[in-house]
């Protein structure tokens, strides 16, 4: 499976480098379009130099799409544009009136959008635009079909496009639009297909896993992607299984790490099968190695996971103490997103132990946490969970301070960028 990864992002890194092909078709099914989508992104690492444009809202029908893609466009130069000002770069340039008007054609609209994006490049020499047209939800293919059979370079790429590098989504199952160009033909358009399906990668990792050419490290990073693959599927006895492979393998080759990683995935399956108090124990086991072995990294999930099954089995009081341990381990380990989680844990496991103080501090202290670090999906949790405290509590100021505070989050998450990683980022 590692192969297909590498084949699919070495293929996009080319493909964005290169210059005789302005557009790229790839042929894949919505889960390998995840996959697409995240290389591409890793291209603003990769290659500093272009600017990456991902517009992956769903599609409907092609007005309310282009609708879509000019918000995003646009709240996104506003989000830029401050950064632009401490660069000491000029504001960038305004958008074509047509991209924002619905009663313009969805086709013009396209058009005046991707010979808008280059000009927000710094200059001609060296530098491109990616940009990715990959709905991840698509109910009328034939019409995101036809709407990107406009901007096909055919029979010559047009100038405007000499510094675009289009990546366009081509359902691998019906293939439309790759089956209607090559009747022109579109000689200036590269293809791309392969089978990301669940099915497909399993094949795959089944053949790591058993190919002994491969290092036995990386047949057994196989052998953990099957197993997670197993539990997800409800596979709970092969997950288990693998687990006791890999654990066993850990712990022969002294690798205490992955030794406690798997005995958390194991952990992990046992509660997915609604046996948690052997889920309980794996976890201990695995907390013990981890915390042998100071491997804080192991540590998180660990005690994140162990909270999680103190609280179905309802002993609170462990919950609440593994999330202790969580707070100092999170914070040791520089994870701030699983600080915060553990904060809010230790609120849940006070509030059924019955003390609600000592809960409203956990969760204000959460609050405080998911703040300074643009967390809104636990600071929302915190916020219902608390506001339902004052509601009991008939603290009806108290309650309505939050329920301001939790419409201002939800505003602030509509407008983050972490929260449109693939709708757009042309700033």
């Amino acid at each position: 499976m590692k192969r297909k990864f590498e084949i699919l992002r070495a293929t996009l890194e080319e493909f964005a480098q290169q210059d005789e092909f302005p557009m790229l078709l790839v042929g894949l099914q919505t889960d390998g379009l995840t996959y697409a989508l995240h290389f591409l992104q890793a291209l603003e690492q990769s290659l500093p130099y272009h600017l990456v444009a991902l517009f992956s809202q769903p599609f409907r029908a092609p007005d309310p799409w282009m609708d879509e893609i000019a918000e995003a466009v646009r709240l996104q130069l506003d989000y830029a544009a401050p950064a632009r000002v401490e660069r000491g770069e000029p504001p960038a340039p305004p958008l074509p009136s047509a991209l924002g008007d619905p009663r313009v054609p969805a086709a013009q609209r396209l058009l005046a959008l991707l010979e808008y994006l280059p000009r927000l490049l710094p200059g001609p020499d060296g530098y491109r635009v990616v940009v990715g047209l990959a709905p991840l939800e698509c109910h009328d293919l034939e019409a995101f079909a036809q709407l990107m059979a406009t901007v096909v370079p055919h029979p010559e790429p047009p100038e405007w496009m000499a510094q675009l590098r289009l990546v366009v989504w081509d359902d691998r199952d019906r293939a439309l639009l790759s089956a209607g160009i090559r009747a022109w033909p579109a000689e200036h358009v590269l293809y791309y297909s392969d089978d990301f399906s669940a099915p497909a990668l399993s094949d795959a990792l089944s053949q790591d896993a058993a190919d002994t050419a491969l290092a036995l490290d990386e047949r057994m990073g196989a052998l953990t992607q099957l197993a997670a693959l197993d539990m997800v599927h409800k596979r709970h006895s092969a997950a288990l299984d693998k687990y006791a492979l890999l654990h066993e393998h850990y712990f022969q080759t002294e690798q205490p790490e992955l030794q406690a990683l798997s005995l958390l995935g194991a952990g992990d399956t046992l509660h997915a099968a609604d046996d948690p108090a052997a889920a309980k124990l794996r976890l201990q086991q695995g907390i013990a190695v981890a915390m042998e072995h100071k491997s804080l990294a192991a540590l998180v999930p660990l005690l994140l996971s162990a909270v999680g099954v103190c609280t179905t089995l309802e002993h609170f009081d462990d919950a609440e103490s593994y999330a202790d341990s969580g707070i100092k381990v999170a914070a040791g380990a520089v994870n701030p997103f699983a600080y915060c989680d553990f904060f809010a844990h230790r609120g849940h496991a006070q509030v059924a132990l019955g003390r609600h103080g000592d809960a409203v501090a956990s969760y204000d202290k959460a609050r405080e946490q998911c703040k300074a670090n643009a967390y809104h999906e636990t600071w929302l949790t915190v916020l219902e969970r608390e506001i339902e405290l004052y509601v009991a509590a008939d603290m009806v100021e108290e309650q309505r301070a939050l329920e301001r505070e939790r419409g201002q989050v939800q505003a602030m998450q509509r407008e983050s960028p972490r929260h449109k990683p693939a709708q757009g980022s042309p700033a």
